[in-house]
């Protein structure tokens, strides 16, 4: 079976209410991560998710610490987001980029063929990868780009 590698902040989750955590030189990112449970889902892009998960194995791939890992989880189900595999960050390392990290773990993913990123960094990586790739924009969530 293929595997479809969604992110989750940003493309999943509605995370702009708390991105301004995260701008310019003073990073707040354990009062963003705490704020996390407040995301609201994207519902096209979870209802895309759900599609997919008929036909795929639905991993989480994310730059996100798992340091939350349980409210994540939680998170996820609260919103009936399917999903086989859930891929984080490791608790304090936030030298990493996004696309290293996930083209690193890409690595590990058996078939990857779909993702899902709102990233044009990461959604770069996927292509150069092989990978089709569906780039969340804010006018339209779910958008094909070659």
């Amino acid at each position: 079976m293929s595997s479809a590698v969604i992110d989750l902040d940003g493309s999943i989750s509605d995370n702009s209410h708390r991105e301004h955590l995260i701008e310019g030189e003073n990073k707040r990112w354990r009062e963003y991560l705490q704020k996390a449970s407040e995301d609201e889902a994207n519902d096209e892009v979870l209802n895309f998710v759900q599609e997919l998960s008929e036909d795929y194995k639905i991993v989480i791939l994310t730059c996100r610490s798992d340091e939350v890992k349980e409210e994540t989880v939680k998170w996820l189900g609260e919103h009936e987001i399917p999903f086989d595999d859930l891929i984080m960050l490791p608790e304090g390392r936030w030298e990493l980029s996004d696309s290293e990290f996930k083209r690193d773990k890409l690595q590990e993913i058996k078939n990857p063929t779909i993702a899902i990123d709102d990233k044009k960094e990461n959604c770069e990586m996927f292509r150069e990868e092989g990978l089709k790739v569906y780039a969340v924009k804010e006018s339209s969530p779910v958008k094909y780009s070659r």
